[in-house]
C-alpha cells in the first residue's frame, strides 16, 4: 500500500499532455484546411461568430428590455431611440433580435446535441448486437437522405396546395403508372 499523498499525484502525465497537445494542432490544422479550400466559408465563421458575441452580450448591449410593450410608440421607423423600430405592441426590433439570437443558438446547439446522441446511441447498439441491425439503420439512414432530394409532383388528384406548370404536367402523365390511389407520385434522385 502506498502511504503518499494521491492529492500530490498530477492527474494528467507530461506524456499524454503532449499526445492533448499534438492531438489539438492537427485538428486545428485540419480545420484550418477546411476553411481554405472554400474562402467563403471564413466569412460564414466571422458572421457565426459576430452573431455568437451579440447574442452572448445582449443583456448589456440590448437598449430596451425586449419584452416592455409601449402602445403608444407602435410601428415606429428607425430611429435613434429604436434603432430598426418598433413592432405592433411597441416592442423594440432591435432588442428583441438580439435577445431571440439567445433562444435561437440554443435551440441549435440542443438539437444537435441531441441528434449526435440519439445517432452515436443507435450506432453502437447496431455494431454491438449484428446481425440485421446495422443494415436496417443503414437502410433508414439511405432512405432519410433519399427524401431530402425528393420531389412530390401532382397528378391526377385536382386543385392542390399548388398549381403545376406545363412542366410538371407533362412529366406527371409520363409517368402516370407511379401514381397513387391520391394522384401523387414520389420521383426520388437516389438511383
Amino acid at each position: 500500500m502506498s502511504t503518499g499523498n494521491p492529492a500530490a499525484k498530477p492527474a494528467v502525465t507530461t506524456s499524454q499532455m503532449s499526445y492533448y497537445r499534438a492531438t489539438l494542432k492537427a485538428l486545428m490544422v485540419g480545420l484550418i484546411k477546411a476553411f481554405n479550400t472554400n474562402k467563403t466559408s471564413w466569412v460564414g465563421l466571422g458572421l457565426f461568430a459576430f452573431v455568437c458575441v451579440l447574442a452572448l452580450a445582449a443583456p448589456w448591449i440590448a437598449p430596451h428590455d425586449p419584452l416592455d410593450q409601449n402602445i403608444l410608440k407602435r410601428l415606429q421607423g428607425p430611429s435613434a431611440e429604436f434603432w430598426m423600430g418598433t413592432d405592433a405592441y411597441g416592442r423594440d426590433v432591435y432588442s428583441r433580435i438580439l435577445y431571440g439570437a439567445r433562444i435561437s443558438l440554443m435551440i441549435g446547439l440542443v438539437s444537435i446535441t441531441s441528434a449526435l446522441f440519439i445517432g452515436t446511441t443507435i450506432g453502437l447498439l447496431a455494431g454491438y448486437f449484428g446481425g440485421r441491425n446495422p443494415s436496417i439503420c443503414t437502410n433508414r439512414s439511405c432512405t432519410h437522405h433519399c427524401r431530402q432530394g425528393t420531389r412530390i409532383h401532382r397528378g391526377r388528384a385536382g386543385p392542390g396546395l399548388f398549381t403545376p406548370t406545363s412542366d410538371e404536367r407533362s412529366h406527371s402523365a409520363q409517368h402516370s403508372a407511379r401514381s397513387s390511389s391520391y394522384g401523387f407520385f414520389v420521383a426520388s434522385h437516389c438511383h
